[in-house]
């Protein structure tokens, strides 16, 4: 059985910048993220959610579910913010 809940939660899966902390809690299913964007970096943030169909999002910019082929698992990604400075960037999502 614990092969299966790790499997099934959301993860950073490339940070573009410091990953300050993350957590998913399973039994309230919402997933939080923090870290520090650094503006060397272009490469985008990504996600990994285990099911997008469901998922509530709360952001304060622009992102883009991408699903993986004939699945209802994907890729949230988030452009970096292009700033002159390191910028900290926080993200909530939650599964009901």
């Amino acid at each position: 059985m614990y092969f299966k809940e790790a499997i099934i939660r959301p993860y950073p899966y490339a940070i573009s910048g410091e990953l300050l902390s993350y957590n998913y809690d399973l039994n309230s299913h919402e997933f939080y993220c923090e870290w520090n964007e650094l503006k060397d970096i272009k490469e985008p943030t990504i996600f990994y959610l285990p099911n997008i169909n469901k998922a509530h999002v709360e952001f304060d910019c622009a992102y883009k579910i991408k699903p993986i082929e004939n699945s209802n698992v994907g890729y949230l990604t988030i452009n970096n913010l292009d700033a002159k400075k390191k910028t900290q960037r926080v993200i909530r999502i939650m599964w009901n």
